[in-house]
């Protein structure tokens, strides 16, 4: 047991002033490292994210690309199988027409005349004319039976085995037009293809 013979004064804490000094020096160094470390990394962080954002954004701008260019090559080819559908379905419709017109005719209930008249207004009426027509056609012809007089003297009718029923070629000085189902279906095809084309 201590024993005191002086009585206790009050009892302080003695500190060294220079050592606490050094010692809030130490810690605020300290507390600068940390804070430029943590700057440090923070910014890495905040570069590393840009370069990525960077990167994805490159990204995407070659997908749209490539989806941008797929759309394009999409619509070329539906442009082409468009454009094919309806070549086949003008073909369809001619293949058909040409069919029905072939048993009509066999069937002798096409009139041969129309055709007749309408490769004649093809050339200028001067000199002779020649009418080259199927004997089948020849026989049948309401404008032969009616071609008499002056016409007579100015269309001469040949039946000619080598046109096919149904058609008809006429000659002049002025040149010569061939009238067939083929050529007649093919106007109309040209004509139904340039009409689909400009809508």
């Amino acid at each position: 047991m201590l024993q005191l013979e002086l009585p206790v004064a009050d009892v302080g804490l003695v500190v060294d002033e220079p050592e606490l000094e050094q010692d809030r020096n130490i810690s605020a160094e300290l507390r600068e490292q940390i804070e430029a470390e943590l700057q440090e990394r923070f910014d890495a962080r905040i570069a590393q994210g840009q370069q990525q954002v960077i990167a994805e954004r490159a990204q995407l701008a070659q997908t749209q690309q490539a989806l941008t260019q797929a759309a394009a090559q999409l619509s070329q080819l539906q442009e082409q199988a468009l454009e094919e559908l309806r070549n086949q379905g003008v073909d369809l419709a001619l293949a058909i027409a040409r069919k029905v017109i072939a048993q009509e005719i066999k069937a002798q209930r096409v009139e041969i005349d129309p055709i007749v008249i309408d490769a004649l207004r093809q050339l200028p009426a001067r000199g002779e004319i020649e009418i080259h027509l199927n004997p089948a056609d020849l026989e049948r012809s309401q404008f032969v039976a009616e071609a008499t007089g002056a016409h007579a003297r100015e269309l001469k009718f040949v039946s000619d085995p080598d046109v096919a029923p149904g058609g008809c070629v006429v000659q002049s000085v002025e040149g010569s037009v061939e009238s067939n189902i083929d050529s007649s279906l093919q106007k109309i095809g040209e004509v139904l293809r340039d009409t689909e084309e400009g809508e």
